[in-house]
């Protein structure tokens, strides 16, 4: 039967390729779209269960930002690691301390005993192994793949964790519904399993050898010069730290707009979140399909820009239909800008400095982003969570706009 084999050669030369080609990435890809499931059904239940308990926007943020400040002060030591031990051990270490910390908000949960300080407590904790897998996780997608589909994997790995963003949040909705969000912590937990075996499985090329063994802070200090010397990365980093603090923040607080600004229960927040997740799977496949296709540099800043604007209009809406209409396009744009500016910094990276370079894109991003959802945490506990939104959306808009006219390098990057 040659039906198999043909399918497969069709799929090496479009959308698919890397996963066509490469049966390492094939099988990494399989494990992470499985745990990556249950994350998304864990995140969306633990909102639910911080807001059923204190019914604060406010505590909303708080929450968001104990689990993401960790990468302010780790992602740079992940990115260390990341270059000095091989990527595969260090994340099956990352992804086993994941999977004790959701195990055990299940069995708080589960028995009880929960509060929205033990939440914060494993947030923080689960944060600080999370921000020193977060450079390991981008970059390990390198020793699985060639090259020339570095581009293509990347944009999968994107469209596998939107996937499961657009499908973790409706198992979340359905559960939580059902029988409450211990089980949703509790089958998170197991979803690590996924990847922890995938990642047993795998080979991956051995590390290369450094010419001398540096301190961990001369190796950061390494990475500071590196990206001051290439204006081009500097200015993609500057470039991912506003619509991170400002908007993407903006998922925090999506609990508040689901039962108090549109009316919907557990089972709507699983459709929000799953339409945003339907947006960024398609623009992570779109991606995927046309990337070598398109001008990167002025994709990303359009994208930005779709970004913010889209976000804004979500923010006003009082109709659940509207709203989630427009958190596809909020998914989509967001995933076409992230996707492409981790494609180009990769592209840019020497091989031994990746690791560092993609650590201070998990600062410029999620490092920065706890702050953001503490500020608009306070924001919306203040006004209204749907000002606190539409203010964030509309600056990060503006300022796309003003980096497309003040950095012309960027958009010609390719």
């Amino acid at each position: 039967m040659a039906v198999a084999p043909r399918a497969m050669d069709r799929l090496g030369s479009g959308t698919f390729r890397s996963i066509a080609r490469h049966p390492n990435f094939r099988l990494y890809w399989i494990g992470a779209l499985l745990s990556n499931v249950g994350t998304w059904v864990q995140m969306t239940a633990q909102g639910w269960l911080v807001y059923s308990l204190t019914h604060s926007e406010l505590d909303l943020g708080v929450v968001g930002f104990a689990s993401a400040v960790p990468s302010l002060f780790l992602s740079l030591y992940g990115g260390v690691l990341a270059d000095r031990v091989e990527r595969r051990r260090l994340m099956i270490a990352t992804q086993t301390g994941a999977m004790l910390f959701a195990l055990l908000l299940s069995y708080l949960t589960l028995t009880g005993q929960v509060t929205v300080t033990l939440i914060v407590a494993i947030a923080f904790l689960a944060g600080a192994v999370n921000a020193l897998n977060a450079p390991v996780r981008m970059g390990i997608v390198s020793d699985l793949v060639s090259r020339e589909d570095l581009s293509n994997a990347i944009a999968l790995s994107s469209a596998q964790f939107q996937a499961s963003r657009m499908v973790g949040p409706a198992i979340a909705g359905i559960l939580l519904a059902t029988v409450g969000p211990g089980w949703c912590f509790l089958a998170n937990g197991l979803s690590y399993l996924a990847v922890i075996l995938a990642l047993f499985a795998v080979k991956v090329p051995p590390l290369a050898r450094r010419p001398r063994r540096e301190s961990a802070w001369d190796s950061l200090a390494e990475a500071l010069r590196y990206v001051r010397s290439n204006p081009a990365m500097g200015a993609l980093l500057s470039l991912a730290v506003i619509p991170s603090f400002l908007a993407m923040p903006y998922q925090s607080q999506m609990p508040a707009f689901a039962r108090s600004v549109l009316g919907v229960g557990a089972s709507g927040l699983g459709t929000l979140m799953s339409a945003s997740g339907l947006g960024a799977l398609i623009g992570a496949l779109a991606v995927a399909t046309f990337a070598k296709g398109i001008p990167k540099g002025r994709t990303m800043l359009a994208a930005a820009m779709g970004f913010g604007i889209a976000l804004t209009a979500f923010a006003l809406s009082r109709s659940f239909t509207l709203s989630a209409m427009l958190l596809v396009g909020v998914g989509l744009s967001s995933m076409v800008y992230n996707s492409l500016m981790q494609t180009l910094l990769q592209t840019l990276a020497d091989d031994h400095m990746r690791g560092r370079v993609l650590s201070l894109l998990s600062i410029a991003t999620f490092g920065v982003m706890p702050l953001g959802q503490l500020v608009v945490g306070v924001a919306a506990e203040a006004v209204s969570a749907p000002a606190a939104v539409a203010v964030g959306g509309a600056l990060c808009a503006a300022f796309a706009l003003w980096t497309s006219f003040r950095s012309a390098a960027l958009g010609k990057l390719d």
